[in-house]
């Protein structure tokens, strides 16, 4: 936990801190004499937590891989019980649901289409409600084929939210090879985040990533987007804008040691989008919107080292809606 709370020191400060490279000696130490545990698990996914929000991508990919083959030697799975301790199959359950949404959102950040954990069946539990489990309970659970209408925890939510990721990443990166059904999935899979796109301004921001996915499958995702495609793009923008400037414009709104690493792309896309608005009709607006959003994330890069690195992308004049981390780093 110590090594997680830890915050960038100056902006350009490497992150591959004394304590991060003695923890990981640690671990190899632990994993080279097969001392596999779920509590070594779950400091691996911390650590690749770490790493992801200080972008550092191909360490948190190496650990991601990592993590996902100490799951599976421990038959982590949404579907293992271990028999009259709900307690401890509802914490292998949300160790394997925090990788599996890790896993799916590196392969947003890095648009890299080889999962290492595998899809939850639909009859799979999703987490139980978080109040249940701070109070150390264990309450009902939803199952990912529930309706996604229905009530559900944060945790919960967020699984949800990165299972659909899945679909998305899945219908860019893997094309079906009828066109006919490749038309109609994307029909159906831009309707169903459509359908979700209300839940941006009171919860997790992973669907803003994934319809900007989605909206840039007919280019790289890299160079200047098509209007047709930004038109589409403006109302995740600024929807994301509305949200990212009431929780995280002001200092006293929110508590850094909690900022999630998740929310920092889809606040820079909303900026690209923001960006390229601004050059096709200089309207003020977007001048204002995109200082607003660089504010936000100035404030996010006292948490994550990455921010500092999605602001200076916003300094080309036409930033990429995808940012290609191997050659950043």
């Amino acid at each position: 936990m110590l090594l997680i709370l830890q915050f960038p020191r100056q902006s350009d400060a490497s992150m591959v801190s004394l304590l991060y490279l003695r923890l990981m000696t640690l671990v190899y130490v632990l994993e080279a004499t097969e001392r596999y545990s779920l509590h070594l698990l779950q400091t691996r996914i911390l650590i690749a937590y770490y790493e992801f929000g200080h972008g550092m991508m191909a360490a948190a990919a190496a650990s991601v891989a990592g993590c996902a083959k100490v799951a599976g030697f421990l038959g982590l799975s949404p579907r293992s019980v271990v028999a009259d301790d709900l307690i401890v199959t509802e914490e292998r359950r949300r160790a394997w649901w925090a990788l599996h949404n890790l896993d799916r959102h590196m392969a947003l950040a890095c648009g890299d289409f080889m999962f290492t954990i595998p899809d939850p069946y639909q009859s799979d539990d999703f987490p139980c409600n978080d109040r249940d489990w701070f109070a150390g309970t264990v309450g009902p659970t939803a199952r990912v084929g529930t309706a996604s209408d229905a009530k559900f925890g944060q945790f919960a939510r967020e699984c949800q939210i990165h299972h659909l990721v899945t679909r998305v990443v899945r219908h860019i990166y893997e094309p079906a090879a009828d066109e006919v059904f490749q038309l109609e999935e994307a029909v159906q899979l831009e309707r169903t985040l459509l359908h979700f796109l209300p839940l941006l301004e009171r919860t997790d921001l992973t669907y803003g990533r994934a319809l900007f996915l989605f909206y840039s499958r007919l280019t790289s995702g890299r160079g200047p987007i098509p209007p047709d495609r930004l038109a589409a793009m403006e109302p995740v923008a600024v929807t994301i804008y509305n949200y990212a400037g009431r929780c995280y414009t002001s200092e006293g709104d929110f508590d850094y040691d909690t900022l999630s690493p998740y929310i920092m792309l889809s606040i820079y896309q909303a900026a690209v989008v923001y960006v390229h608005l601004q050059r096709l009709s200089d309207e003020q607006k977007y001048a204002g919107g995109l200082e607003r959003l660089q504010i936000v994330l100035k404030n996010f890069s006292r948490r994550w080292a990455a921010a500092t690195t999605y602001i200076n992308l916003l300094e080309s004049p036409a930033p990429d809606l995808l940012p290609d981390w191997r050659r950043i780093e």
